[in-house]
């Protein structure tokens, strides 16, 4: 038999994560009063803001220690978990807020503006180290060769494996590079527009 919602409502009175929380405050040493000072100023539903002190929780992911100041100005630190995919770092000022059916408070966002905030640098998720005989290809469920990745020449090469291609998007599609080499091993090279055509250099050479 499912239980009431207030029976689960009641169960929810302490995080099952507060004994590993509660161990780290701002220095990283444990302190046996962390669960009891560290509550938001805020009532239910209500927000403050916080500054972010440390970005990565030592053993949990999606957590930020926060500080905040209290009624008294006393300032109290705690990890708090964070919305999925919300990038937080250090120094970086974050709305809190306690859900009123949440034993703790949540960082639901990141104020803009308070500070220079650099481009967080791209992790790779997956890496494949290849061999220069190896290659990566796509194939269709049907086995079709669709796509092939491979290392020649100390260049990268990506190769459609289907004889004819088909690109086509609705936005536009801009192509950068130092240099760009079109050339067509065999028959014509067309190019049709709706619009105007438009070529653009210091030179324009034509045969």
């Amino acid at each position: 038999m499912n239980k009431p919602l207030k029976d689960k409502a009641r169960m929810a009175t302490v995080s099952p994560l507060e004994p590993i929380l509660s161990g780290y405050v701002g220095s990283g040493e444990k302190s046996s009063e962390s669960a009891e000072k560290n509550t938001l100023a805020a009532g239910v539903g209500e927000s403050l803001i916080g500054e972010c002190l440390d970005d990565r929780h030592p053993s949990i992911n999606g957590r930020v220690l926060v500080a905040w100041l209290d009624a008294d100005n006393n300032q109290l630190e705690k990890w708090l978990p964070t919305l999925q995919g919300l990038a937080v770092r250090k120094m970086d000022r974050v709305l809190v807020q306690q859900p009123a059916n949440w034993p703790e408070a949540v960082v639901f966002g990141v104020l803009d503006g308070c500070a220079d905030r650099p481009e967080a640098a791209s992790h790779a998720s997956h890496s494949l180290a290849l061999k220069t005989d190896e290659a990566i290809r796509v194939d269709s469920q049907n086995g079709q060769p669709l796509l092939e990745i491979f290392q020649q020449d100390e260049q990268a090469v990506v190769r459609l494996l289907s004889e004819d291609l088909n690109l086509d998007l609705n936005g536009k599609l801009k192509i950068n590079a130092d240099s760009i080499d079109l050339n067509a091993k065999r028959g014509n090279v067309a190019i049709t527009s709706e619009g105007d055509v438009v070529v653009k250099g210091e030179v324009v050479e034509l045969n």
